[in-house]
């Protein structure tokens, strides 16, 4: 079983995308800002909010942590590698996991690991959204092989939220005084 999770990362990480692979991938973003923004805004929990303070910083932190390290555990070790050739069933089911887990995931992280998250990652528009950026991220590793497509993916969605869609705020309420 370590082997299979040691190869199957290799592969993930190994695999670069192509020029091809880059285009499906800003396809999917496309698909998952079509499907992702209304329900964000018309739920209220997207907002029109540039948020300049830290974000070099951000957008630096964030490719590693959520965007890498999800998409390692999430994508990489938890879904076979398109180069193992498994079965449709096969693939259903470990991405019907790999989702599941992956949406489980963001509650758990609020009530252990990161806190300021609590009340966010526990709302139904957001773990819809995160279900949605799941789905999306699934689809692209298997269509491409390359972890880094879905890396790029899921760190440009967080970015975008937290640098202009009041994600910052959300996770960080002012204080009261």
């Amino acid at each position: 079983m370590v082997n299979l999770l040691w190869q199957r990362t290799v592969a993930a990480l190994t695999t670069v995308p192509s020029l091809q692979d880059l285009v499906l991938t800003a396809v999917v973003l496309i698909i998952y800002s079509i499907l992702a923004l209304p329900i964000g805004f018309f739920s209220g929990f997207l907002q029109w909010k540039w948020h300049k303070e830290n974000f070099w910083p951000m957008v630096s932190q964030t490719l590693v942590t959520p965007a890498l390290f999800e998409e390692l555990i999430f994508r990489g070790l938890l879904l076979p590698h398109p180069r193992e050739g498994n079965t449709i069933e096969s693939l259903g089911w470990w991405s019907g996991l790999s989702l599941l887990l992956f949406v489980l995931y963001h509650p758990i992280n609020g009530l252990t690991l990161y806190k300021p998250g609590f009340i966010i990652f526990r709302q139904p528009v957001f773990l819809v959204l995160a279900a949605l950026l799941g789905v999306s991220c699934t689809v692209l590793y298997q269509l491409t092989g390359s972890l880094w497509t879905a890396v790029g993916m899921h760190w440009f969605v967080v970015v975008v939220w937290l640098g202009w869609l009041g994600g910052t705020e959300q996770l960080m309420p002012p204080k009261q005084g």
